[in-house]
């Protein structure tokens, strides 16, 4: 039942109206309206439980500014993507804010976006990831020699049979990387830039997913040679991600003066530095974040 309603839920997100995608928020984090209300109550936000019963049966919906303001701490209360909720709204002005679960999101991630470009990817995201795990290797001078990725996805429409992957690396490289070691599914197309690096595939999944269905793949992208030492490693988090882990293991000896871990809400805002990381005695570092909102999660490798 449960997975039902994230179905449901995911769904609402990206598609409405408003008040569904509010009431399923509202049954999945368990919280009663006089709660929620209480809440907001401690947030300085003055929203009654009559109103908040009001938007979530559509009745009535946000419309003030004050309003406005309170769907937005509401999406951080019901552990949403930032502008989820408010991008449902009517207002084409307000609509165009959200994030819900839209692959146009790859705009905020030039580089990410680049490298799956020509692989037509719909308007509306079939995938929801419930997990990413990323497991890197450092080489002898600093450089990538590979990633181990796990993904945990569920489906949100009938007949999902692939997910698109990107790979970007910070500065030239001789050739584009090698998939192998793949699990729970099968190399497709794949596309790479010579002039910056960027590579895109297709993994195909062993048959179409049924909506709610989930399943786990797993792949090893190895870098090509001769690349330079990398000074961040990090993941663009598109929807409200429940679990992101990153695992940096180095070479005895090539260790970086500094690791620390950041946030940035898009590619190119600044970084927000979480905490510095002590490497340990394997030697390696690793930081785990637990409902990642949309933005980008890393490492920053001081060398």
């Amino acid at each position: 039942m449960g997975s039902d309603l994230e179905v449901e839920l995911d769904r609402a997100l990206v598609d409405g109206p408003f008040h569904l995608a509010l009431s399923l928020a509202v049954r999945r984090r368990g919280l009663g309206l006089s709660r929620l209300q209480c809440r907001l109550a401690e947030r300085g936000i003055k929203i009654s439980t009559a109103t908040l019963s009001y938007w979530c049966t559509g009745r009535s919906q946000p419309e003030r500014a004050e309003s406005l303001h309170g769907v937005a701490v509401l999406e951080e209360l019901l552990s949403l993507p930032a502008g989820s909720l408010v991008g449902l709204l009517r207002s084409p002005r307000l609509r165009s804010r959200g994030l819900g679960g839209r692959n146009m999101d790859l705009r905020l991630y030039p580089a990410a976006a680049q490298a799956v470009e020509d692989f037509e990817i719909p308007a509306r995201s079939d995938l929801r990831p419930l997990s990413i795990d990323n497991h890197v290797t450092m080489g002898a001078n600093g450089s990538v020699r590979q990633e181990r990725i796990r993904v945990t996805l569920r489906s949100l429409a009938d007949g999902v049979t692939r997910k698109i992957v990107a790979w970007y690396p910070e500065g030239p490289v001789s050739g584009p990387p090698r998939l192998v070691d793949l699990a729970g599914c099968r190399r497709g197309g794949v596309r790479w830039d010579p002039a910056t690096g960027q590579f895109g595939a297709e993994l195909l999944f062993g048959r179409p997913l049924a909506e709610g269905e989930t399943t786990v793949i797993e792949y090893t992208v190895v870098a090509p040679p001769g690349m330079g030492p990398e000074t961040r490693m990090a993941q663009a988090v598109l929807q409200l991600l429940p679990i992101y882990t990153l695992h940096i293991t180095f070479v005895p000896g090539a260790v970086p003066a500094r690791c620390v871990a950041f946030h940035q809400t898009t590619a190119s805002a600044p970084e927000e530095e979480l905490r510095e990381l002590r490497p340990d005695d394997i030697p390696s570092v690793c930081i785990a974040v637990t409902d990642a909102r949309p933005g980008m999660y890393g490492i920053r490798l001081d060398w």
